[in-house]
C-alpha cells in the first residue's frame, strides 16, 4: 500500500492531467458509472465505487478519479445534463399541496396575494384574495363552502355575498398562480420538448438555484424559475412575453409559503362596521327568467328595477338590484332614479363565468331642480346560485355618446368632471377622457403636480437607461403602480393605464378584448405589429391600445394629444 504522500501527490498530478492521458480502463469506467447514473436519473457514490473498484490498478487512484468524477459531474450539471434530474425533485417536492400563501406580480408590480388551503385530495377548502389597489384601499375576496364574500373599499364600502358553484373542487383562475400546477406544466413542456431548460450558474454566495426554460414551439414565452434547492421548492416564477430587443410583458409569482399552516382568522370576514352588505345567500333575489330568453331577462330585470325606483318602491327595487338594502339604493341608485319614461336600447353581451350583458337606456332625472338627460348603462346578469333569476349589479357607466346632459352645459364637461365609475371587476379611480387625461392627470401638467399627487414613482426610465428624481433627462417615463406618465421638458406629454383602475364612459379598459373596443372606437385605427403584442393607434381620437398577441386582450391604454 503507498504512503498517504504518494497518494496526495498521485491526485495532484491527475488533476492537472488531461482525460487523453488517464488510464483507458479507469476513464471507461468512471464514463459509464457517469452514464449509467444518468439513464437512471440517479447519482449514488456507491454504485460509481463499486464500478471503480473492479479494477485493481484504480484502486490506488481512487479519491483521484472520485475528485475528477465529482468535477465532471458539475460541469455536466452547468450545462444542464442535471437540470433535469434536479427539475424532477421539484416536481416531486411539489406534489401533495396542502397549503400556500402566494404574491403575483404584473409588470413587475405587485398585484394580487393568494391564501389557500387544500384537503388531502387536492380539493380547494378555503381561499383568500386581496387584489392590490394600495396599501388601504383594496379588494378582498374569500371563499369558503360554496359562499364567496368580496368586499369592495371605497368609494361604495361594499360586502357582496354570493353561492359560488365550486364543485370541481378548485377556483377557476387559481390554477394560474397554483406552484404546483406551473411546476409541473414546466415539466411537461420539457420532457415532451416544446422548451428547453438550462442551470444559471449563481455566484458564490447566492443559495438559490435559477432555471431559464425558453419555449421550442414558436411561443415567444420564456420562464425564470428560482429553487432552493435544500426544499427543492420552487420559490418564484416569471414569464416574459417578447423578443430579444422589445419591451417585455411580464407577471410573476412569489411563493411566501408552501404547505405551512395557516392562521384560520385569515379566512373570516373582517370588514369595517359600516360596510354596507349584500346577502344573497339567506334570500332570493332578482327576478325570475322563466321562458324569456337571456337577452329578454336583461332587459325585464332592467326595466322593472328602473320602474321600483321610479315609484320609490325600495323593497322591491332592492330585491331587483341583487339583495341591495336601502341604504345602497340611496347612495347609489339614488341618482339614477328616473323622472321621465325610459327607452331601453339592446343587451350586449359581455363574456363572463355567468351571463352578463351591458344595457344601455335613456331617460331625464330630476338634480338640484333641473331636468338632466342620462345615457347610463346598466350592468346585468344571472344570480349566482340561483339558477334562472337574474338582478341588476349596482355597477353602472355611461355610454360614450350621450353622457350626463344637463340642458345648459356640454356632454364632454360633464363626461370629464362629474363621473363616477365602479364597473363589474373592481374599482375605478377615474375616467380616461380620449386626447385629455386620465381621471385627475391631464396632458400638459407639471412633472411636480404629478409627484405631488402620486409620490415616489416606482421606477424612471427611457430606453434602456434608468433615473432617478434627481437625475432627469429632457424626456423619460415616470412609472407608478397603475399609471405612467411621458415626460418631455417637465410636462406631461402622454399618459399609460396598465391596470383596470382607470375606465373610459363606456365601462371598457385594460383587460378588455379587442372586440370590444374595435366595436366601441371604431375601425379607423393603424395598426403595428410585433412579435407579442399589437399596437392599435386611433390617431383621431388620441389613443393607443396594447393588445396581447395570444388572448387579444387590452394590455395598455395611452392617452396623448388628438390629431
Amino acid at each position: 500500500m503507498r504512503p498517504a504522500g504518494d497518494i496526495e501527490r498521485l491526485i495532484k498530478d491527475l488533476s492537472d492531467t488531461t482525460s487523453a492521458e488517464m488510464d483507458e480502463r479507469v476513464c471507461g469506467d468512471v464514463l459509464r458509472a457517469l452514464a449509467e447514473s444518468e439513464q437512471t436519473s440517479v447519482l449514488t457514490w456507491p454504485k460509481i465505487g463499486r464500478t471503480i473498484m473492479k479494477s485493481p490498478t484504480t484502486k490506488l487512484a481512487v479519491a483521484a478519479v472520485i475528485i475528477i468524477a465529482v468535477m465532471l459531474s458539475i460541469h455536466l450539471w452547468d450545462k444542464s445534463t442535471r437540470s433535469a434530474y434536479a427539475f424532477a425533485q421539484t416536481v416531486e417536492a411539489m406534489q401533495g399541496k396542502r397549503s400556500f400563501h402566494i404574491q403575483t406580480y404584473f409588470r413587475e408590480r405587485r398585484k394580487d396575494e393568494f391564501w389557500a388551503e387544500f384537503d388531502e385530495e387536492g380539493r380547494l377548502i378555503r381561499y383568500r384574495q386581496r387584489e392590490g389597489c394600495g396599501p388601504v384601499e383594496y379588494m378582498l375576496t374569500l371563499w369558503e363552502a360554496g359562499i364567496q364574500s368580496q368586499y369592495f373599499p371605497q368609494p361604495w364600502g361594499v360586502h357582496l355575498m354570493q353561492r359560488v358553484d365550486n364543485t370541481d373542487g378548485g377556483l377557476e383562475g387559481l390554477e394560474e398562480f397554483d406552484p404546483e400546477t406551473i411546476v409541473q406544466q414546466i415539466h411537461e413542456l420539457v420532457a415532451d420538448g416544446r422548451a428547453v431548460m438550462q442551470v444559471e450558474k449563481p455566484a458564490p454566495y447566492v443559495r438559490l438555484k435559477t432555471l431559464r426554460v425558453t419555449r421550442t414551439d414558436g411561443e415567444p414565452l420564456k420562464q425564470v424559475l428560482v429553487v432552493d434547492p435544500a426544499t427543492k421548492l420552487v420559490v418564484r416564477v416569471d414569464n416574459y412575453w417578447g423578443q430579444e430587443g422589445e419591451q417585455v410583458f411580464h407577471k410573476g409569482t412569489e411563493v411566501l409559503e408552501y404547505n405551512e399552516s395557516m392562521d384560520p382568522g385569515l379566512f373570516e370576514p373582517d370588514f369595517p362596521e359600516d360596510t354596507i352588505v349584500i346577502d344573497q345567500i339567506s334570500q332570493e333575489v332578482g327576478m325570475a327568467k322563466g321562458e324569456m330568453t337571456d337577452e329578454e331577462a336583461a332587459v325585464e330585470t332592467l326595466r322593472q328595477a328602473l320602474a321600483a325606483l321610479a315609484r320609490e318602491d325600495y323593497a322591491r327595487a332592492g330585491k331587483l338590484c341583487g339583495g341591495a338594502p336601502r341604504r345602497l339604493l340611496d347612495k347609489f341608485f339614488g341618482q339614477w332614479r328616473p323622472a321621465s319614461d325610459v327607452s331601453i336600447g339592446s343587451p350586449e353581451y359581455v363574456k363572463n363565468v355567468l351571463p352578463v350583458y351591458r344595457v344601455k337606456c335613456t331617460y331625464d332625472v330630476e338634480r338640484d331642480g333641473q331636468i338632466e338627460t342620462i345615457s347610463p348603462i346598466f350592468t346585468v346578469r344571472a344570480v349566482s346560485g340561483q339558477p334562472g333569476r337574474w338582478y341588476v349589479a349596482w355597477y353602472v357607466m355611461l355610454s360614450t355618446e350621450d353622457t350626463i346632459t344637463p340642458k345648459d352645459k356640454t356632454a364632454k364637461e360633464n363626461n370629464v368632471s362629474r363621473l363616477e365609475v365602479n364597473p363589474v371587476g373592481g374599482v375605478v379611480k377615474g375616467i380616461i377622457a380620449p386626447g385629455v387625461q386620465v381621471g385627475d392627470y391631464t396632458l400638459g401638467m407639471s412633472k411636480d403636480d404629478v409627484l405631488k399627487s402620486l409620490g415616489q414613482p416606482n421606477h424612471i426610465f427611457y430606453g434602456d437607461e434608468k433615473y432617478t428624481l434627481n437625475d432627469l433627462p429632457r424626456r423619460y417615463y415616470m412609472v407608478f403602480s397603475d399609471i405612467s406618465f411621458a415626460i418631455v421638458d417637465g410636462s406631461v406629454n402622454g399618459i399609460g393605464v396598465h391596470t383596470p383602475s382607470y375606465k373610459f364612459t363606456n365601462g371598457l379598459g385594460v383587460g378588455d378584448s379587442e372586440q370590444d373596443i374595435t366595436q366601441a372606437f371604431g375601425d379607423d385605427f393603424r395598426i403595428k405589429e410585433t412579435e407579442w403584442k399589437d399596437f392599435f393607434t386611433y390617431e383621431s381620437e388620441g389613443l393607443t391600445f396594447e393588445i396581447h398577441k395570444e388572448d387579444r386582450t387590452v394590455m395598455e391604454i395611452n392617452v396623448s394629444r388628438s390629431g
